[in-house]
């Protein structure tokens, strides 16, 4: 897939939602192939991703809402390429096979104050099954803070499934307990599958309500604009002819460029 896709669903989600203002959050994950380290800056309609992966390789995008874009930066090429977000896409049909999550929360009662915010301890067990059979088991034992400024996709819990195939997952999520709400700020994972077990640790390194500056999600001086990086699919006739003309509409509205 070339680098420059990254439409996910998790961008269509920001794109539903609009990011709050101003803050910065810095991530650590431990797991067994390493540390990374995921820095995000949120602003109105902005959202910078900074990635330190365990090989030491760093990804920066940038996704701007005003503008229905996403850049991609390549820090050593010093290029960008640049993604619309409003190309309309014939969705994935349904699978028919249904995949049944049991969530179950208890909140422990334990509170501590994390970056001057009050947390709440939660412990949460999570089964996939399929037609009765247990796919895997994941436990997280986490603490949140919550505030209304936080970013909406940072202010509630999400289930990540991943899939591969010609059709979209079709999930029954049955949960119970309390609302897993609010931003992680430390959890510890723990999830079996085939037999064999898998851990890793998350945590919130820094947390900055905030502006956090323009400049931040404009391409540093010296960095120019291309059509794909070295390295990526080759773009076809007609992609190719699609991104011009995108380039040649922001130069004309003074955009990026």
């Amino acid at each position: 897939m070339r680098s420059g896709l990254f439409c996910t669903l998790g961008l269509m989600a920001a794109w539903a939602n609009p990011l709050c203002a101003g803050w910065k959050i810095t991530t650590q994950t431990q797991a067994e192939s390493g540390r990374s380290v995921l820095t995000e800056y949120f602003d109105v309609g902005l959202r910078r991703t900074d990635q330190l992966d365990p090989q030491g390789r760093r990804h920066v995008t940038v996704l701007d809402l005003y503008h229905a874009r996403q850049m991609i930066w390549n820090l050593d090429l010093r290029q960008y390429t640049v993604v619309r977000l409003n190309r309309q896409s014939d969705p994935l049909p349904l699978a028919q096979q249904v995949t049944e999550i049991d969530q179950v929360t208890t909140d422990t009662g334990e509170r501590r104050t994390l970056f001057g915010r009050a947390a709440r301890h939660l412990l949460t067990r999570e089964t996939s099954q399929i037609d009765g059979e247990v796919q895997w088991e994941k436990q997280t034992d986490g603490w949140y803070v919550d505030a209304d400024t936080l970013p909406r996709e940072k202010r509630g819990g999400s289930t990540y499934y991943l899939s591969a195939g010609k059709t979209r997952p079709n999930l029954r999520i049955n949960h119970y307990g309390p609302a897993v709400t609010g931003l992680a700020v430390r959890q510890n994972i723990r999830i079996t599958s085939s037999g064999q077990t898998h851990e890793w640790t998350i945590e919130v390194t820094e947390l900055r309500e905030g502006p956090p500056g323009k400049n931040l999600f404009e391409p540093p001086k010296g960095f120019r604009r291309v059509l794909s990086f070295p390295g990526d699919y080759p773009l076809s006739w007609t992609q190719r002819i699609q991104q011009e003309w995108e380039w040649l509409e922001d130069l004309l509205s003074g955009v990026g460029d």
